[in-house]
């Protein structure tokens, strides 16, 4: 009882301190971008560096984005903490034109294919294959597309043996990053940081459920065409 309640504190004390984290990063990234002020030329074209990579309004915007993450803090379905969790996923990422607004917010849509590796797990210690996530989403970006908000939800897929399911038993899977910092490095290409998500992997949900609860970092790097 004891183990479980010092688990617990120390579960609440690090994710008060992540939260503290993002709120702080989050402010400080929207303070910098709301208050930056475009200069003009004299003719009168913006020399702000994010014009140089403006696409014509009257297309789609297609990007193909490729990025890892890692869980410092992961939790079962019991509350116990495990390991860090690394991961990889591929993105397919889409803006329709008319979904794109002179204010420079727009919306989009992608299509996720993630594999999340599982260093231990309460059936056996060492790394195990963990599970394959494909999953669709909607993203929403502002502050002339410097700041991201995504949400995803699919299936997540066992890749091992547990003592109670067997490769390919198939549940929910649900990812939230409220917050992502994008930075343009080139007309087609751009770096994406997430400093804190939420990932909900539930490969077995019927019976004894099997669901793993992570707190992410993630940094990718999308291309555009």
């Amino acid at each position: 009882m004891f183990a479980w309640r010092y688990t617990h504190e120390i579960h609440s004390m690090s994710m008060s301190l992540r939260l503290i984290m993002y709120v702080f990063l989050s402010f400080v990234a929207h303070a910098s971008f709301a208050s930056e002020v475009v200069a003009k030329e004299p003719n009168g074209t913006l020399t702000n560096a994010l014009s140089a990579e403006r696409v014509n309004k009257s297309k789609a915007k297609w990007g193909l984005e490729f990025g890892g993450h890692l869980a410092l803090l992961s939790s079962v379905a019991s509350g116990n903490l495990v390991q860090p969790a690394p991961g990889y996923a591929l993105q397919l990422n889409l803006q329709p034109a008319k979904w794109r607004r002179p204010s420079g917010s727009s919306f989009g849509v992608f299509l996720r294919v993630e594999h999340n590796l599982w260093l231990r797990n309460e059936y056996q210690a060492g790394a195990v294959p963990g599970v394959m996530s494909i999953s669709l989403g909607g993203s929403w970006l502002y502050f002339s597309e410097r700041v991201s908000t995504e949400a995803a939800l699919g299936s997540t897929t066992l890749l091992f043996a547990t003592g109670l399911d067997g490769p390919g038993q198939t549940g929910l899977y649900l990812d939230v990053k409220p917050a992502i910092l994008n930075w343009s490095i080139h007309p087609r290409w751009r770096l994406k940081w997430a400093p804190l998500g939420a990932t909900i992997l539930a490969p077995a949900i019927w019976g004894i459920p099997l669901i793993r609860v992570q707190y992410r970092t993630s940094l990718s790097a999308q291309w555009s065409f």
